[in-house]
């Protein structure tokens, strides 16, 4: 994999925009002329422009080739190469950390916006600080201050409303952790076989590693 080297800094950084990554995805599938970018990727052509151009500029796309017609030719646009790696140092972020962080908050806050809208509105939300009956650990939830018209509660309303967000601290042997891994893997790849086109759209995410959430 080859290293993207652009005269200035700056430029590095145009490959950390979303737009710009889906135009770059667009023309490595195949050449793309500007109107089929706007076409399929639902831009105005003046910001499809402006991004070709920004991205050329930086050394990752490129005319290449012409079609010729009355008055301007038509341009194809392509990828100088096939792979892209951008040293963090490169760009505006100082760590790998730093730039997880800030690709993360925005999907954290949309995966929270969409639980507390499928989840029905019984009563006022707030946190909920006591011992869990389960192990009697002491826990920290969201909940509302209310019952539901059917009575649910608890694990019967995340089944219900089909929403989970957990968070916990779990002390186990290597190889206990290593087998909930694989298990998880397993059962994330059974349910992305079972995708299905009339299927309703569903956020997930996993996270799993070694640590807590205390600070070192």
């Amino acid at each position: 994999m080859a290293t993207l080297e652009v005269p200035e800094k700056l430029n590095c950084n145009v490959l950390l925009t979303q737009t710009n990554q889906r135009i770059l995805e667009a023309c490595m599938l195949r050449e793309h002329t500007l109107k089929e970018l706007v076409e399929e990727l639902h831009l105005e052509m003046s910001e499809v422009h402006y991004r070709v151009q920004q991205l050329i500029r930086a050394g990752i796309l490129k005319v290449a080739r012409e079609e010729k017609r009355a008055g301007r030719p038509i341009k194809y646009y392509a990828p100088t190469q096939q792979n892209f790696f951008l040293p963090f140092k490169d760009t505006v972020y100082n760590t790998v950390s730093d730039f997880v962080s800030q690709q993360m908050e925005p999907i954290m806050r949309r995966f929270i916006d969409l639980i507390f809208r499928n989840v029905p509105q019984v009563g006022e939300w707030g946190l909920s600080f006591g011992l869990q009956e389960k192990d009697g650990k002491f826990t920290t939830i969201f909940r509302q201050e209310g019952k539901h018209p059917e009575g649910l509660k608890g694990e019967e309303m995340q089944l219900r409303y089909r929403v989970l967000a957990m968070w916990q601290n779990l002390s186990l042997l290597p190889e206990d952790a290593r087998s909930m891994q694989r298990e998880l893997m397993d059962l994330y790849e059974k349910y992305r076989q079972k995708q299905n086109s009339d299927g309703e759209k569903h956020m997930l995410g996993l996270f799993f590693t070694p640590g807590d959430f205390q600070d070192d």
